[in-house]
C-alpha cells in the first residue's frame, strides 16, 4: 500500500479523533475539536484515509522559554487502524516525526504517565508507569467481590453516612470548579507535607474549564447529608475506556465518612452503564517499597482489586543539550508548582 505522512491540521482532526475513540484505551487529553496548541504527524493511505497518526499538545513554545522548553506532550502511543497497521508503518512514522520535529525546533517528544500498552522501542528515556483497571463488562457484584476488606468496609461506612454522589457532565460541571479547587489545594498540602517530592500540580480554572468544554469530561461531587461537598473528582472518557483523572478531598470528612473511596466506587457504577469497556484508575507507582512515600497511594488503587497493567513512559529526545536544561528546569518541584498554576 502507498502511504504518506501529512502533518496534522485542522481538516484531517476529525479523523484522526474518530480513529483514537475506535481504540481500546483512546487519549484522555485529546480534545475533541482541533485547536492550535495540537501538534502531531498523520498517516494517510492511497486514498487519502487516515490509518495511524500521533498527536499531542504543543508546550512551552511562550516567546521567553522557546529556545529550551518547546516540546510536545504525548498522552498516548501512536495510533494505527490495526496491529499489522502498527508493525509496517510504525518505524517510519517516528522517524517523519523526528525529522519535522527537530525543523520545528523542538526539544523533546515526552509521553506522559496516560500511555497504555507497549510500544516503547524507540523511546530514547524509559520510565516505568502502572495501573490498575476494571473490567466493565463484568457485574457490579463481581466487581464488587474484588474489592480488599477495607474498601468493603469503607463502602458500607460511606452508605450508613448516606453520603450523596452527583455527577455532572461538560459545562454542567463548571460552577462546582471553585469549591473542586480549594480540594485539590487542600490535599496538593497534605501530599506535599507527607512526601516534599510530590508531584501533584494545580491547574487553573481557566485548563479545568477548557477540559469540561472540549473533552468528554465528568466531574463528581461527593456531599454529606448536611449538603456540605467534602470531596470531588474528575474522569475523562476516551476510546472504550474512562480515566479517573483529578480529585480532592476533605481530609477529615475522608477519614469518618470513606468519601474518597465512595466515590470511586460510584464512579464505576455510573460509567459501567455506558458504553465503556474499562475503568482505568489512573497512574501508579510501580510496585513501591512499603517506605515509599507513594506506597500508599499504589495501596489505595490496589485495594479495589482491578487487573494491574504495566507501561512504559518516557521522551524522544531531539536537542540533547536542550534537553538537559529543560530536564533540570522541571526537576525544580517549588518552581514547577507555581508555574502550573499558569498553565
Amino acid at each position: 500500500m502507498n502511504i504518506s505522512f501529512v502533518p496534522l491540521s485542522p481538516t484531517l482532526y476529525p479523523a484522526f479523533y474518530a480513529l483514537v475513540q475506535s481504540t481500546q484505551w483512546g487519549n484522555p487529553m485529546l480534545p475533541v475539536a482541533y485547536n492550535n496548541s495540537l501538534w502531531g504527524m498523520l498517516v494517510q493511505d492511497s486514498s487519502e484515509t487516515i490509518v495511524g497518526g500521533w498527536v499531542g499538545t504543543l508546550r512551552g513554545n511562550a516567546p521567553l522559554v522557546r529556545c529550551i522548553a518547546k516540546s510536545v506532550y504525548f498522552d498516548s502511543y501512536p495510533v494505527f487502524c490495526s496491529p499489522e497497521d502498527e508493525v509496517q508503518y510504525l518505524p517510519r512514522l517516528m522517524e517523519v516525526v523526528k525529522q519535522y520535529a527537530r525543523r520545528q525546533h523542538i526539544v523533546m517528544l515526552n509521553l506522559t504517565h496516560w500511555v497504555r500498552g507497549n510500544c516503547s522501542i524507540f523511546l530514547d528515556k524509559v520510565t516505568p508507569c502502572a495501573t490498575f483497571y476494571y473490567d466493565l463488562s463484568l457485574s457490579m457484584e463481581s466487581l464488587y467481590n474484588q474489592l480488599d476488606r477495607l474498601k468493603k468496609r469503607t463502602i458500607k461506612k460511606a452508605e450508613a453516612n448516606q453520603l450523596d454522589v452527583q455527577f455532572f457532565a461538560g459545562k454542567e460541571a463548571i460552577p462546582y470548579i471553585p469549591q473542586f479547587q480549594a480540594l485539590r489545594k487542600e490535599t496538593q498540602q497534605r501530599a506535599i507535607e507527607h512526601n516534599q517530592n510530590a508531584s501533584m500540580l494545580l491547574k487553573s480554572d481557566t485548563f479545568f474549564e477548557r477540559l469540561f468544554a472540549t473533552n468528554k469530561t465528568t466531574l463528581a461531587v461527593v456531599r454529606t447529608q448536611d449538603g456540605k461537598i467534602v470531596a470531588a473528582a474528575t474522569f475523562i472518557e476516551s476510546g472504550a475506556t474512562v480515566y479517573a483523572h483529578m480529585s480532592g478531598s476533605d481530609a477529615e470528612a475522608n477519614r469518618t465518612t470513606g468519601s474518597g473511596t465512595y466515590y470511586y466506587w460510584k464512579a464505576v457504577e455510573y460509567f459501567r452503564g455506558k458504553d465503556l469497556k474499562q475503568f482505568d484508575f489512573g497512574g501508579c507507582p510501580v510496585e513501591p517499597s512499603e517506605d515509599d512515600p507513594a506506597f500508599g497511594v499504589f495501596m489505595f488503587k490496589r485495594g479495589f482489586g482491578g487487573t494491574y497493567l504495566s507501561a512504559r513512559e518516557g521522551q524522544v529526545i531531539i536537542s540533547k543539550q536542550k534537553y538537559r536544561l529543560l530536564n533540570f528546569l522541571l526537576s525544580q518541584r517549588k518552581l514547577l508548582r507555581l508555574l502550573s498554576k499558569r498553565l
